[in-house]
């Protein structure tokens, strides 16, 4: 029997291996700060915190160029902040932390919004990939313990604005 862990690591390089829409991204590829968000607000039900609901403003990151980037080379986040990154569809999402130098929280949503996984406290320039538990098209990435705090959870639900 593979073990999980073992299954997770061959899916990941079969999808990068295929070319697959994975947030991996070369040093050489990376345009630099130039990169620009939109920006905009998304919800959160199902939070534990907050009394059951709370919108969080995000930056959108919508393009390959923008999910390339991310919040790499950022030395402060707002602790109100995050970043939210939209797919064409679902697939397993895998992420690292390479030039990222703020420790994060991914927590990943299906289509219909419906929470799929979380990574916390993932520490900043960690080139362990992060995979998705299954099939997500939104990856929210907010401040290491914020959703601990807030208490995102598998009742956690995402909800997006009209136009992101």
């Amino acid at each position: 029997m593979v073990s999980s862990t073992l299954t997770r690591a061959l899916l990941l390089l079969a999808l990068v291996s295929f070319g697959q829409n994975v947030a991996l991204a070369a040093d050489d590829d990376i345009p630099g700060n130039s990169v620009t968000f939109s920006n905009g607000s998304i919800t959160l039900s199902g939070v534990t915190a907050a009394g059951g609901q709370i919108s969080i403003p995000v930056e959108f990151a919508l393009s390959h160029v923008q999910r390339q980037q991310g919040l790499m080379h950022r030395r402060h986040l707002d602790d109100d902040k995050g970043m939210l990154f939209v797919f064409e569809g679902e697939d397993i999402r895998a992420f690292w932390m390479k030039n990222t130098l703020i420790p994060l929280d991914i927590i990943y949503f299906n289509t219909d919004g419906v929470f799929v996984s979380m990574v916390d406290n993932v520490p900043p320039k960690s080139l362990t990939a992060r995979l998705s538990e299954g099939p997500a098209r939104y990856v929210l990435e907010l401040n290491a313990g914020k959703a601990d705090r807030l208490g995102i959870g598998p009742a956690t639900r995402l909800q997006l604005p009209v136009k992101p």
